[in-house]
């Protein structure tokens, strides 16, 4: 027997229509559900009919039959992905995408990071640099090194207190007796050095002036063959499990993290043979198209503002109605509360209930909209112009604004397929790169 129910609620439909229209498409209808009285009464009925498991895909006119606005229609979407049902439109027969658009991704990056420079601005006293210039990214540097413009620089007093406590270990003292030491050596630390905080320093790499995983260089602080000679008693001492990583490992191997590796299954033969860098380019490249200053104008003119505009109107409305709401519940509760309780009392509070958690639910969602989009024409064109020079930028922001764009990167035989999102349309597409060995 069919499980696809349709329904719809415009005024120009009628059941024989949409009867007729399925059987031209040659889908098997179980039965139609109208609704034109404004208070989704049959939507209910659609909801008890997927609660029982007699529906599992529902024909529609548009994306617009599921709500009066983009917030209704949001929540009853949520109600049909999460219980596994298929939503189909009569045009087109596309599914209805599993998010209330794509682009919102583009503009919720934006928004970060335009918050990010601000913090940025606050912390550092300096403007957030426009390139990738090895400056410390959103985290104090290590014990031995101090911020001056926005740049990590050695702090001569404190280098010396992790020069002594490197070349003391190196000679065969013990954790009590450095802490010790250092306790009574001048420097900027507050507290005080403990076992632990010497263990953290002698197994910091970064002393050395190795490139971090995020991509960011320190001055180099301790030399490469006390900080060896430090870390091989380390081993001694402190020995790792016999499968884990010799400490000299990233040294010598000197590898730059390549982000979406993380993605590639690891029977991946071609992607093991691939040049792992002209792919990471490929993808940079790739960006910068996406980012292109007419797009940028289009996700403004298209999406921000209208977005905004939309949701800032919704908001007083959500507000009034989860107001009724709360107080209705209140009454209902207080009836409840002054006389017997019975199940069919309880089902009349409850229904009061979720009618509130939902409405309030609006209004925190209208709410989130209208401070992710509150941002200005030109904090979107400066997001656009830096993913345009991703190429410049640290790794750290380069994963950022590729995250914006890219949602999935995977690996078919001799092919790297990335999933991403189209500022110009709300819907995800896909770009497939050959792998070349």
């Amino acid at each position: 027997m069919s499980e696809t129910y349709c329904y719809f609620r415009e005024d120009g439909l009628t059941a024989e229509a949409v009867r007729s229209y399925a059987r031209v498409n040659g889908i098997a209808l179980r039965g139609v559900l109208s609704d034109r009285s404004g208070e989704y009464g049959s939507f209910r009925n659609l909801q008890n009919l997927i609660k029982l498991g007699a529906c599992r895909r529902v024909l529609m006119p548009s994306p617009e039959t599921l709500g009066e606005d983009e917030y209704t229609a949001l929540e009853n979407l949520l109600f049909l992905v999460r219980n596994g049902v298929r939503p189909l439109f009569m045009h087109g027969m596309r599914r209805v995408p599993y998010s209330l658009d794509a682009r919102l991704r583009v503009a919720g990056s934006a928004k970060a990071l335009t918050q990010y420079a601000e913090q940025w601005q606050r912390g550092y006293g300096t403007a957030f640099p426009a390139r990738d210039t090895r400056q410390v990214f959103s985290r104090k540097p290590p014990f031995g090194y101090m911020v001056e413009q926005g740049k990590a620089v050695i702090c001569e007093r404190d280098a010396q207190v992790v020069r002594a406590i490197f070349r003391a270990y190196a000679e065969g003292s013990s954790i009590y007796d450095i802490f010790r030491a250092a306790n009574e050596m001048p420097s900027s630390r507050q507290g005080t050095f403990t076992h632990m905080t010497v263990k953290s320093m002698l197994s910091n790499a970064r002393y050395t002036g190795r490139r971090s995983k995020k991509g960011y260089s320190l001055p180099g602080l301790v030399d490469t063959r006390t900080w060896f000679d430090a870390r091989a008693r380390f081993e001694r001492d402190y020995p790792k499990p016999p499968d884990a990583e010799p400490f000299f490992a990233p040294l010598i191997r000197g590898e730059r993290p390549v982000f979406f590796r993380m993605g590639a299954r690891p029977a991946s033969n071609a992607l093991r043979a691939a040049d792992a860098d002209a792919l990471e380019n490929e993808l940079y490249r790739m960006v910068g198209r996406l980012a292109a200053q007419e797009n940028a104008e289009h996700l403004l003119g298209s999406f921000v503002t209208p977005a905004l505009n939309a949701a800032q109107a919704a908001l007083p409305r959500a507000q009034s109605e989860a107001e009724e709401a709360n107080r209705a519940f209140n009454l209902a509760l207080g009836s409840y509360l002054e006389n017997k309780p019975n199940a069919e009392r309880s089902k009349e509070l409850m229904k009061f209930s979720d009618k509130r958690v939902m409405l309030n639910m609006r209004v925190r969602r209208v709410q989130s909209q209208i401070d992710l989009l509150s941002l200005s024409p030109d904090d979107v064109r400066d997001f656009f112009s830096r993913a345009r020079r991703i190429e410049e930028l640290s790794e750290e922001e380069r994963l950022f604004i590729v995250s914006a764009f890219v949602l999935r990167v995977s690996f078919y035989n001799d092919v790297m397929r990335v999933v991403y999102v189209s500022p110009k349309r709300n819907c995800l597409c896909k770009h497939d790169i050959e792998l070349k060995h």
